[in-house]
């Protein structure tokens, strides 16, 4: 199966992928009228969220999102669906053709986001893995409401998992290795993110 794209949550002036989620209320666009269609093989969802976090309040700043060839027209023509009080960009260039942009909708979130950037030099990138695994930078971002109420940096705490990985030669191609790798990794966050995060992950 083909890699799906994530949703990107900018936080503190760089753009994260989102690379898990535990909780509810994050943006569907069935709630606001719209059906999405898979833009392309790597986005079968249909549909693409940049979240922003700005003063400690999560909102929805874009959307991208794939629609019926006629709602298309539609937006071609001036007559695309309100969101949020902005009406909808036609982008001929890419597959994700309908953009809104400046949305600034406050999204009630509550629960946890596990957003990442950047690859560890000479760190493993494996099919199945935890998403936090081979990264440089992890956060974890707890929210009620759509409140941030705590933020954690777990680099540090994803270096000490991954020494202990070395010093006990794991074999991450070893089904009971990577079992091992799994439960050291929901240990280091506060929120269990669950395997079938790491397989499908929301965002794409």
């Amino acid at each position: 199966m083909t890699a799906q794209l994530r949703d990107t949550v900018e936080y503190r002036k760089h753009a994260f992928e989102l690379a898990g989620v535990r909780g509810s209320s994050l943006f569907e666009p069935s709630t606001q009228g719209l059906t999405p269609a898979a833009m392309s093989t790597a986005c079968q969802r249909g549909f693409l969220c940049l979240y922003r976090v700005a003063e400690k309040r999560l909102q929805l700043e874009e959307l991208r999102i794939g629609l019926s060839a006629q709602e298309e027209q539609a937006v071609q023509e001036g007559r695309g669906t309100p969101l949020f009080g902005q009406l909808p960009a036609y982008v001929s260039e890419t597959h994700e053709r309908v953009l809104y942009t400046r949305l600034r909708a406050p999204v009630a979130f509550t629960g946890g986001l596990l957003v990442v950037d950047g690859f560890t030099r000479g760190v493993p990138v494996q099919d199945g893995l935890h998403p936090a695994w081979s990264r440089k930078r992890i956060q974890e971002l707890l929210f009620e409401g759509g409140r941030l109420v705590e933020e954690r940096d777990c680099g540090e705490v994803m270096t000490r998992v991954r020494e202990r990985v070395r010093e006990k030669s794991l074999q991450l191609d070893l089904a009971a290795h990577r079992a091992q790798l799994a439960e050291w990794l929901t240990d280091a966050f506060r929120l269990d993110y669950g395997s079938a995060t790491w397989a499908a992950p929301r965002g794409g």
